[in-house]
C-alpha cells in the first residue's frame, strides 16, 4: 500500500513537471517507427488534404530531416516543427507523430489555399502569413529565402528521383506518385479524434506497463 502511494505521488509529480506531454514524454520508450514509416504517414496525410506529397516530404526534410524528436532552440516541435501556439490553434498535440504531421500538412495546405502559390505558402510557413502580406511576396529575410530555395530544390529532386514511398503501394491510401499529386479523394479522411485517442490510449497503456514492470 505504501509502495502504491509513493508511485501515485511520483506520477502526480511527473504530470506537474510535464504539463503538455505528461507521462508519455517523461517515460517515452524506444519504438520501431522508421523513417520509411514516417514518410508513408506524411504521404498518406498529404493525399488526404489534397497537397502534393512531394512538397509535404520536402518541408519535413527541411524542417526536421524526418527526426520526430527534433526541437528547435525557439521551441518548435517535431517533424513539421510546430510552435506550441500554432499547434494549439490547430488543435493538435505536436508530440504525437500523427498529430504533428496532420497539423503541419493542414497548416501548409491552408497557406497554399490562402496565397495560391507554393513558394508563398512556404515563405508563410517559415516567416508567417503577416510577413508575406506585408512584403507582397517572399520576405527579404535571408533565412526565409534560403528556406524556400532549399525546399524547392528537394521538391524538384523528388520529382526527378521519387522516393520509394511515393511510387509503391504499401496500403490503400498510398497511390502511384504521378496519380497522387493530382488526386483529391474525398473518401480518404484524416484520422478522426476517436482514432487518435485510441492510439494515444494504447501508447499510454504500453508506457504504464513498462513503468509497473520497472518498479515491481
Amino acid at each position: 500500500m505504501k509502495k502504491r502511494g509513493i508511485v501515485l505521488g511520483l506520477l502526480f509529480t511527473i504530470n506537474l513537471l510535464f504539463p503538455v506531454t505528461g507521462i508519455h514524454k517523461a517515460f517515452s520508450m524506444p519504438d520501431s517507427i522508421t523513417e520509411d514509416t514516417i514518410k508513408s504517414k506524411i504521404v498518406r496525410q498529404a493525399i488526404n488534404y489534397g497537397l502534393d506529397p512531394a512538397i509535404a516530404l520536402s518541408v519535413a526534410k527541411q524542417e526536421s530531416n524526418f527526426n520526430r524528436a527534433a526541437k528547435s532552440p525557439v521551441g518548435a516541435i517535431g517533424l513539421f516543427q510546430l510552435m506550441p501556439q500554432t499547434a494549439e490553434d490547430l488543435g493538435v498535440n505536436p508530440y504525437y507523430i500523427n498529430e504533428n504531421i496532420e497539423g503541419g500538412i493542414s497548416y501548409l495546405k491552408s497557406l497554399k489555399d490562402q496565397f495560391g502559390s507554393t513558394k508563398l505558402a512556404l515563405a508563410a510557413y517559415n516567416a508567417g502569413p503577416g510577413a508575406v502580406n506585408r512584403y507582397g511576396g517572399i520576405p527579404p529575410y535571408h533565412e526565409t529565402q534560403n528556406y524556400v530555395k532549399n525546399i524547392m530544390y528537394y521538391y524538384q529532386d523528388y520529382q526527378k528521383n521519387p522516393d520509394p514511398v511515393l511510387i509503391r503501394r504499401n496500403d490503400a491510401d498510398i497511390q502511384d506518385y504521378q496519380v497522387a499529386v493530382n488526386v483529391q479523394n474525398e473518401d480518404q479522411k484524416p484520422e478522426t479524434p476517436d482514432e487518435v485517442q485510441k492510439q494515444q490510449n494504447s501508447e499510454n497503456k504500453n508506457i504504464f506497463a513498462h513503468f509497473w514492470e520497472y518498479i515491481s
